[in-house]
């Protein structure tokens, strides 16, 4: 701090506010690498219930980021009257379409990536996938559980899973889906200004 300001505020009682912030850093599980660009629903992430510390796409916010409990099986709309599953978006690194070997509902390819959305976890029952359960889905099949690191390939997804909202019975296909994102509660804080810097 500039020593001229320091003299000013050495003569007052009072606390004062700076623009300063901290906030939670974010990593890609399978790389460690943390991530660069982000897209955030509405308020988030929140850490609600001091729980939520990986990453879906949320319905909701028309699959825009939401922290949420690694536990979460789905959620229960009560005004809409269904269950949604917590299901996962499979991503297949380096590939020039879609392997056959890929044993997943839907894949849709987009810039050297085949994503593989799990639209029916565990079919025979109501629940979805916990994320370590989406992330060993991922995995058994080759594959990790999708990054999504910029607008071109967050807007390729939104359209996918849009559509499969449409073409689809909504109650049954209106699922949130897992990404490779979560926030490791060990790493420390990062600080920054309200400008960005």
């Amino acid at each position: 701090m500039d020593q001229s300001v320091r003299n000013v505020l050495k003569n007052y009682t009072q606390d004062f506010w700076i623009g300063a912030y901290s906030k939670k850093r974010w990593f890609w599980a399978d790389s460690g690498q943390e991530l660069q660009w982000t897209s955030w629903g509405p308020n988030e992430p929140n850490n609600n219930g001091h729980v939520e510390d990986r990453v879906m796409l949320w319905r909701q916010f028309r699959y825009d980021w939401n922290d949420e409990e690694a536990n979460k099986l789905g959620v229960h709309r009560v005004r809409e009257g269904h269950w949604e599953k917590s299901s996962a978006v499979c991503e297949f690194t380096n590939v020039d379409k879609c392997p056959d070997t890929t044993k997943c509902s839907y894949g849709h390819h987009f810039n050297g990536s085949c994503y593989c959305l799990e639209l029916r976890p565990y079919s025979s029952r109501k629940h979805g996938f916990t994320w370590d359960m989406a992330r060993t889905f991922c995995t058994s099949r080759g594959a990790r559980l999708a990054h999504v690191e910029n607008q071109a390939t967050m807007e390729f997804l939104r359209s996918v899973l849009l559509n499969v909202e449409n073409v689809y019975k909504r109650k049954e296909y209106a699922n949130n889906y897992w990404i490779g994102a979560m926030w490791n509660r060990t790493e420390p804080y990062s600080w920054s200004w309200d400008n960005g810097e």
